[in-house]
């Protein structure tokens, strides 16, 4: 279940830091400083966690190439950090040389890695909160489930579990569920089964810091369902029917306790799904088919 999670935290990695204002010092012997520098600004270009500006940066790279005593040196350094120190070995190993230092020294820029939240946007911000200073948590829910069938609706029991990274306002979230009738219902009636999915999605909640806070959540998921019909006089069994498909999620709830190791979760869901519930080989809900959104109402609690 935790792997699930990483592919969003990758989605969101993508706009969580916004390219670093860098001014670029180099210095060389005289006769080659300009082509060394030519060198250096396109290397740099190739990292777009940074951007080559004249004025106002905040973030300096300084790359230096001596000759000692017959020997060649290139040194580079991001702001006060450590500097990289290669030796030279001809003319033509320069050119990877100043690749392989200004990788090393972008990559470990301190002004990168203190980047201040608050010069983020809103959405950089909460990519920010959840794969920086982000916490895992794991949840165990119980639930009801309300889904359209005919004639009556039909409920389900159910349970799940879930994984959420997040802090302040923002939580990334990943979910597994499964629920059935306790008991059968009346032969003469169409009644579903089960219904499991798995679904991921972003979740918000008003307060950051609150004992108390509403949340809202929105994503999408697979969901499968398995319905049981009228008697069919062909097979002399009832009609079945199993779906599988993809749905839009939604669910607003209030957790308490949230300064606890134990919160407590108070909830309600919605799946709309994007398909129709019909099968060729079992006519459960004819033809056309039949459209079958479903609610859940739940406890939950993370630890």
């Amino acid at each position: 279940m935790r792997r699930a999670i990483v592919p969003l935290l990758l989605v969101l990695s993508a706009t969580a830091r916004a390219a670093v204002p860098l001014c670029v010092d180099v210095r060389g012997p005289a006769a080659s400083e300009g082509d060394l520098r030519r060198l250096v600004l396109d290397e740099v270009a190739h990292h777009p966690s940074h951007r080559v500006v004249d004025a106002g940066c905040t973030s300096r790279l300084s790359v230096e190439l001596l000759d000692v005593e017959g020997a060649r040196f290139l040194t580079a350094r991001a702001n006060d950090a450590v500097p990289v120190r290669y030796r030279v070995s001809s003319p033509e190993a320069l050119d990877e040389q100043v690749r392989e230092a200004v990788t090393a020294t972008l990559g470990a820029d301190p002004v990168m890695l203190a980047e201040d939240p608050a010069q983020l946007s809103a959405v950089q911000r909460a990519a920010h909160s959840i794969l920086q200073r982000g916490l895992m948590r794991y949840r165990v829910e119980i639930f009801e489930t309300l889904i359209r069938s005919a004639p009556d609706p039909s409920f389900a029991t159910g349970a799940a579990f879930g994984v959420t990274r997040g802090s302040e306002n923002w939580l990334v979230a990943v979910r597994l569920y499964a629920a059935g009738s306790p008991t059968a219902r009346e032969k003469e009636q169409r009644h579903l089964r089960l219904v499991t999915g798995l679904d991921a999605g972003l979740t918000w909640e008003a307060s950051a810091r609150a004992s108390t806070s509403f949340y809202a959540h929105s994503g999408f998921g697979l969901q499968v369902l398995d319905f049981v019909g009228l008697p069919s006089e062909a097979t002399g069994g009832a009609d079945s029917l199993v779906k599988v498909g993809a749905v839009f999620q939604g669910r607003v709830g209030v957790r308490f306790l949230r300064h606890t190791d134990a919160d407590l979760d108070l909830f309600v869901g919605g799946y709309v799904p994007l398909f129709l519930t019909n099968d060729v080989d079992a006519p459960l809900f004819g033809e056309g088919g039949r459209y079958t959104p479903s609610v859940q109402l739940g406890l939950g609690v993370g630890f």
